[in-house]
């Protein structure tokens, strides 16, 4: 069982709200540790030694945060990298930047807007026609605790931007990704999917929405997804990791809640400025670790499909988040989703 020791008695709903800077003991037994490295680790330390001429990798949301230091240092290792994002100037500023400092010139803007099921499609038809194989894929992309909102194609849009149009990316590369083994998945969780399952009954929170408990919804599906994918695939040579990048301050993910809510949960003081004596907040550099640990590190690959935090095997924080049948059912939900808008 999971439990929340949050700053303040609250009712159930709020309570969730507070598991993003709340502490989170899992009543279990520890995890043993697998890695050398630790939370103050960075993209760079995790990569040091990796050899990644001739590869090609795919980077969602790559256009500032964490997605571009994970695109940088994989451009940095020799790789191939399209940095895939809303704004195709946003991306275009950030390739620059990444040859610049890197000096490798094979690295390439490319138009992704997860929200749009059609632009997806686009995406993925433009990559295959490129006739390059896939090494890395990092579903790095997200929006977090936004009011509710549809995407184009009618989901709720935290679902439909974090796990559906990931869903779909994939879905539609797994065959070059499967041509190009051994070749690996990374899907950007949160800890906050412990605030919440699959609201199986109402995917897309017609009623009773709450946006930490719809993010937790879409984070979990994060996981579900890697795990099912990895237990689908890993015999081809293709493996997945959900993983947890870490609070960090710097990027624009929370820009949709306002300053009085991070007060009441404690990351700001009452100036505004960051509550920088809860320890567990990361630089950019520290929160692509993960992910690029996931992505490129032989170790990982010992865990594949196993949930990571700060760089090491992490601990889940809801039973739906490691259930076998939710991850099969999850699946089954999202190709029928995807199919009826492709019919739409």
């Amino acid at each position: 069982s999971v439990v929340f020791h949050s700053f303040a008695q609250q009712s159930a709903t709020k309570s969730a709200r507070h598991c993003f800077c709340c502490r989170i003991v899992v009543i279990s037994p520890p995890i043993m540790s697998s890695s050398k490295f630790q939370k103050e680790n960075t993209a760079d330390d995790v990569a040091a030694g990796s050899d990644l001429k001739g590869k090609v990798a795919i980077v969602t949301g790559a256009s500032n945060g964490i997605g571009k230091e994970e695109a940088r240092v994989l451009a940095s290792k020799g790789a191939h990298v399209i940095v895939a994002a809303r704004s195709l100037e946003r991306c275009q500023a950030a390739v620059d930047d990444i040859r610049r400092t890197t000096g490798n010139q094979l690295v390439e803007p490319a138009l992704l807007a997860l929200d749009s099921l059609k632009s997806v499609r686009a995406f993925a038809d433009w990559f295959l026609a490129r006739n390059l194989p896939l090494h890395i894929l990092i579903n790095n992309a997200g929006i977090m605790a936004v009011p509710r909102a549809l995407t184009e194609d009618g989901f709720e849009s935290q679902f439909g931007t974090n796990h559906l149009g990931h869903f779909l990316l994939t879905t539609l590369l797994l065959d070059k990704l499967v041509a190009s083994a051994p070749a690996r998945v990374v899907s950007v969780s949160s800890s906050g999917h412990a605030a919440h399952g699959i609201n199986w009954d109402d995917i897309n929170w017609t009623t009773g929405y709450d946006k930490f408990l719809a993010y937790g919804q879409s984070k979990t599906a994060n996981i579900l997804f890697a795990r099912e994918l990895n237990a689908r695939l890993a015999s081809k040579g293709v493996t997945a990791y959900p993983c947890h990048p870490g609070a960090i301050a710097e990027t624009g993910l929370g820009n949709h809640i306002p300053k009085e809510e991070f007060m009441a949960m404690g990351l700001l003081n009452p100036d505004g400025t960051l509550n920088t004596s809860l320890m567990f907040f990361k630089t950019i550099p520290q929160g692509a670790s993960t992910p690029i640990y996931c992505a490129v590190h032989p170790d990982a690959e010992r865990h594949a499909g196993e949930y990571f935090d700060n760089n090491d095997l992490g601990q889940l924080g809801n039973p739906d988040a490691g259930s076998v049948e939710a991850g099969k059912r999850l699946w089954e939900l999202s190709e029928n989703l995807v199919a009826a808008s492709a019919k739409a």
